[in-house]
């Protein structure tokens, strides 16, 4: 009775209208709080049966889902994320086990209707060695449906969006150059009293100071940027690829005074950034574009 457990405790804090734990009643022929069976043999536990319509193949689910390992792990949780998933359930002949939990319950799924379900490694098809964990939770709420036209719209629409976004940045790609030239003109000059500098010796100046939440390790964290060497030559920028560069805060993927510089520049923030070579490419460098033993120039934007 794990599921029906930990989904009482989700229900107690708040985290999800799902309605009642408590079994045996009735709502459209099914009895809310019984363990049932998706064709395939998924067991799922009813928590509260929605007032929609059930859900018809070539459609799109949009649902909200919380995945919990080993009943303490919060793995997902997207009605804290705000952004709901989406599934297109495929066809009747493609039913398997190999079509994963998710879509196969989601077959048997009411508009309104909240779910949790338990799945091993084994239920998963996956070497129980391969993973650290002994079982994952879901716990899943379906909001609303749409037809296979309607999401395509809707992709259509989001297309047309991103495109339109990764024009107009793009067209940012050499004034963010220049702007980066000038900052490293005015350094010495009409910056030097106002430039910040860490612990760890990186130097900073700030255009503007972001509103936004403050940065922390294991954080995933978005920039445009335009990097230069301390002459003024340019050796990368985000700007041309039309979309930003991300990365996870603190994880020692990037070179060291990314994983430093940041926690002082909340989202929103712009600045102009000066690296030593030790917490950048040190004496490797990066051939052919940075020489070894280079300082380094980045004019960055963290993206809210």
């Amino acid at each position: 009775m794990r599921t029906t457990f930990l989904g009482c405790i989700v229900l107690s804090i708040g985290l999800l209208s799902f309605g009642s734990c408590s079994k045996g009643s009735k709502s459209g022929g099914t009895e809310v709080g019984e363990f049932l069976k998706t064709p395939t043999g998924f067991t799922y536990y009813l928590f509260e049966r929605g007032p929609g319509r059930k859900i018809n193949v070539g459609e799109v689910a949009y649902f909200n889902v919380i995945e919990v390992m080993d009943d303490s792990v919060v793995l997902q949780n997207s009605w804290v994320d705000r952004k709901l998933r989406k599934n297109q359930i495929s066809e009747a002949g493609q039913i398997s086990r190999d079509v994963g939990p998710i879509m196969d319950v989601l077959r048997e799924m009411h508009i309104g209707d909240s779910v949790s379900f338990t799945l091993t490694p084994r239920d998963l098809n996956i070497p129980t060695e391969a993973f650290q964990f002994d079982h994952l939770t879901y716990f899943m709420k379906l909001e609303k449906i749409k037809s296979q036209s309607q999401w395509q719209a809707e992709k259509d629409s989001m297309q047309a969006v991103f495109d339109h976004y990764v024009d107009s940045v793009r067209l940012l790609t050499e004034p963010m150059k220049q702007k980066l030239q000038a900052d490293i003109k005015a350094w010495k000059g009409e910056y030097a009293d106002k430039i910040q500098r860490t612990p760890s010796g990186i130097e900073y100046y700030v255009h503007t100071l972001g509103t936004g939440l403050v940065i922390e390790n294991g954080v995933g964290v978005a920039i445009n940027y335009v990097g230069a060497l301390e002459d003024g030559t340019v050796f990368d920028d985000s700007y041309h690829d039309g979309r930003p560069y991300a990365f996870t805060f603190g994880r020692g993927t990037v070179i060291k005074a990314w994983d430093d510089i940041f926690q002082y520049l909340p989202r929103g923030s712009v600045a102009t950034i000066w690296v030593p070579a030790n917490l950048a490419y040190a004496e490797a460098g990066s051939p052919p574009a940075i020489p070894p033993n280079a300082n380094l120039f980045f004019l960055v934007e963290v993206i809210e």
